[in-house]
């Protein structure tokens, strides 16, 4: 048995680049409870108009129903959005989302994603699919779709607060700013990680603290320089800093090395009027950290 599903672009695009998830969320915004596909079958990336073709295939793990704010704690940037808030956005079509609203989890693993050159519609292999079709078609007689190009598997293992404030979801190109934005946290931080105290500029990172901010976006308080590791770890909602300037540690990681820098307060800038946002803070303890603070 395998499956197709038409397939959100912005969903497959995120994920593409960023091949560090144990496992993601193909998610729809109702639950439906579909029954005939089974652990381990094949299920294919339709990518949605204008692209229309298959973009990429995972192995189907189970199906549950969960919360906005569940799936969000389970599989944080494995949904294929940067937060909670975006996914709750997406989810409902609402600004102020309901995020106890429940939605479908298609759990997937070992994800592999095509080449645009490589990209195929399914009658190139005999198989038709209704425009249509909004969920999945099954075919029963295969089990996978055999590929001229032999693709390996990559390596998974299984509020608005000011409604004046422009806000963005999709990755963007753009990179005006950055350079500036970099170059002032690593001055007002005096060149030191605000957690880990590393001087090393190579793998220091300039970090928004909210990604979704348009205008002000690269505004100094919408910023922390961190470690590489740890901005990692900031984006995918494992850890967090407090409005009054402390690190809290996801439980998931209580057993790491990271968690030596649980409640530990942050180095800041000389000047309060460089610290980070409290605002901005609050919206990433809420609607990025995977944990209930």
């Amino acid at each position: 048995m395998i499956a197709i599903a038409p397939t959100d672009i912005d969903w497959f695009q995120f994920l593409k680049q960023r091949l560090n998830f144990s496992a993601i969320n193909f998610w729809t915004d109702r639950p439906w409870n579909p029954r005939r596909i089974n652990e381990g079958d094949k299920f294919y990336f339709l990518l949605k108009a204008p692209i229309r073709k298959i973009g990429g295939y995972a192995n189907f793990v189970y199906y549950e129903n969960l919360t906005i704010e569940e799936a969000w704690q389970k599989f944080g940037r494995g949904n294929g959005v940067n937060s909670l808030y975006e996914l709750g956005v997406k989810a409902t079509g609402e600004l102020e989302p309901d995020f106890t609203t429940e939605i479908g989890c298609l759990v997937l693993e070992n994800p592999v994603f095509l080449e645009i050159e490589d990209y195929f519609h399914p009658t190139e292999y005999n198989l038709s699919f209704s425009n249509q079709i909004s969920k999945l078609k099954y075919y029963s007689q295969l089990n996978q779709i055999n590929f001229a190009s032999d693709y390996k598997q990559v390596g998974f293992s299984f509020a608005s607060f000011n409604s004046k404030e422009n806000y963005e979801f999709k990755e963007s190109s753009r990179v005006k700013g950055q350079s500036k934005f970099r170059q002032s946290l690593t001055k007002f931080y005096n060149q030191q990680g605000a957690i880990s105290g590393e001087t090393c500029l190579t793998i220091l990172d300039a970090v928004h603290i909210n990604p979704h901010i348009n205008e002000n976006k690269n505004h100094i308080k919408n910023g922390v320089l961190l470690r590489s590791d740890l901005h990692k770890l900031f984006d995918e909602g494992l850890l967090t800093i407090t409005p009054d300037y402390k690190v809290v540690i996801a439980d998931e990681l209580a057993t790491s090395d990271y968690y030596k820098y649980n409640h530990q307060q942050i180095n800041l800038p000389e000047a309060t009027t460089l610290y980070p946002s409290q605002q901005l803070l609050k919206f990433h303890n809420q609607y990025i950290f995977r944990d209930r603070i």
